[in-house]
């Protein structure tokens, strides 16, 4: 008995000195900006263990914040939901990687699907000024020139200070939007 107490106190004390080897190696390359690998760890170490949030945490921060990859960002966050049954932890950042979608897909001309994320990261993180400068954006897009700037007002009650809004204003044309001989040009038309 004496014999087998003396390697598992060794074993312990060996394993007490590096409990958490695996998000340590996974916080490492995320030092060194390796989000993508860093991620990768982290999600590993979150599948072997669903209740270490810190795995959780550092998926998240890898891909959706640091490497800003939408889709393995959604990956990840589908995957937490399935396995701890809610997303509470990560709402705002599901509601960037929605937002980061959205202005992706707006640049491609893909309005329709940008305004289904931005509908998406709203539920997710209501008070977020950014979605609904997206939303504005959109609106804008497809010449709601109304719902636009609602969209704007309510960016600014929630954030102020946002420079985007104005910047966004901007754009909204100054023409009535039951005017059929106004220009459209540049804002995706009706």
């Amino acid at each position: 008995m004496r014999r087998l107490a003396l390697p598992l106190a060794f074993a312990a004390v060996a394993l007490l000195g590096c409990p958490d080897r695996p998000l340590d190696e996974a916080k490492a390359l995320a030092a060194r900006g390796e989000h993508a690998e860093a991620g990768a760890r982290f999600l590993a170490a979150a599948k072997a263990d669903p209740a270490n949030l810190a795995a959780w945490d550092g998926a998240v921060e890898s891909y959706c914040r640091a490497a800003a990859d939408v889709g393995r960002c959604m990956e990840v966050l589908d995957l937490e939901l399935e396995v701890l049954g809610n997303l509470q932890r990560h709402r705002d950042a599901l509601s960037e990687a929605l937002e980061r979608r959205a202005r992706a897909r707006l640049s491609q001309g893909m309005v329709d699907a940008a305004l289904e994320d931005v509908a998406r990261a709203e539920k997710a993180a209501p008070e977020r000024a950014a979605v609904q400068v997206v939303r504005a954006r959109a609106l804008i897009m497809r010449g709601e020139r109304a719902a636009a700037v609602e969209a704007l007002e309510r960016a600014r009650k929630l954030d102020p200070e946002d420079r985007e809004v104005d910047q966004v204003l901007e754009l909204v044309p100054s023409v009535p939007e039951d005017d059929p001989d106004a220009p459209s040009e540049g804002f995706g038309g009706k």
